[in-house]
């Protein structure tokens, strides 16, 4: 799996999950390249998996004079990871569970390479003036005001909502670039209360600009509004339309995964995310 590499901030009340994600992979014998961003040296050595994880721990760092915190750690180990030979970065929390039928190299790799072949972004309509608020604050990294107006078009002003409703991957090639258009080089500033910089957010922004993505309205295949981030259904239509529509179905909302098992093990999703959350 050396193409592709994990990379996850993680801080000790969360532990319980990377312990579980990683043993059922090592169990299964299919353990990726997994890089975890810790806060601190202390944290880290509290840490009971060591032998089958790279560490990258933030150093010199006042964490509580940081707004966003996983996002400053997001940002350090993409920092860290632009240096490596790996193709893809999946870049998820630490709430995650795997499929370990599907859960394989190949697989992975071609669900990550696909999503750039595609060059598609999947955002449902939102009139939430929380989530309208966050596409208003992402537009104040990109420095360029033409990258901010096309970004605005694509999304409708921020009508359109596109957070996790794909694979959370970045092309690994990409960083350099994706830094320099936010102004950054090596050093990432802090963030001013109130906003909303993940990158796994902002990179979408990114491929919307620099690399022709474009966005597919999902509100009219699921009937719902919001991004696919919370869609749970057992209408398996409104799957095999999405299916139509080109989405991977890398990973899915643990919910939706066990109401559709078959519809998504015969689509080889292999992972699931926020299983902290609604467990059914």
């Amino acid at each position: 799996m050396e193409r592709i590499a994990f990379m996850i901030p993680v801080h000790p009340p969360k532990y319980h999950f990377v312990y579980a994600f990683l043993d059922k992979m090592i169990r299964y014998n299919c353990l990726p390249p997994m890089y975890l961003v810790f806060s601190n040296a202390a944290d880290y050595a509290s840490f009971e998996r060591k032998e089958y994880i790279t560490h990258i721990v933030l150093e010199d760092v006042a964490m509580n004079e940081l707004y966003q915190v996983v996002s400053y750690k997001k940002y350090k180990g993409l920092a860290f990871l632009q240096n490596t030979e790996h193709e893809f970065i999946i870049l998820c929390d630490s709430e995650i569970d795997i499929v370990p039928e599907n859960f394989n190299s190949k697989n992975i790799y071609e669900k990550a390479n696909a999503i750039f072949e595609n060059k598609l972004v999947y955002a449902g309509n939102t009139s939430s003036n929380e989530f309208r608020a966050i596409f208003g604050a992402s537009l104040n990294f990109f420095i360029d005001s033409n990258d901010n107006r096309i970004i605005a078009e694509k999304l409708e002003n921020g009508n359109l909502y596109h957070w996790w409703s794909d694979l959370p991957v970045i092309k690994k090639d990409h960083l350099p670039d994706f830094f320099k258009c936010m102004g950054w080089t090596s050093e990432f500033p802090t963030y001013p209360r109130g906003a909303f910089s993940d990158p796994s957010y902002l990179y979408v922004n990114y491929l919307l600009v620099n690399h022709g993505f474009n966005v597919i309205n999902t509100t009219p295949i699921t009937r719902r509004a919001f991004s696919l981030e919370w869609l749970i259904t057992g209408d398996t239509s409104i799957l095999e339309n999405l299916d139509l529509a080109k989405l991977g179905f890398g990973w899915v909302l643990h919910q939706l995964y066990n109401m559709n098992k078959k519809f998504f093990d015969a689509k080889k999703t292999f992972m699931l995310f926020h299983v902290d959350r609604h467990s059914n």
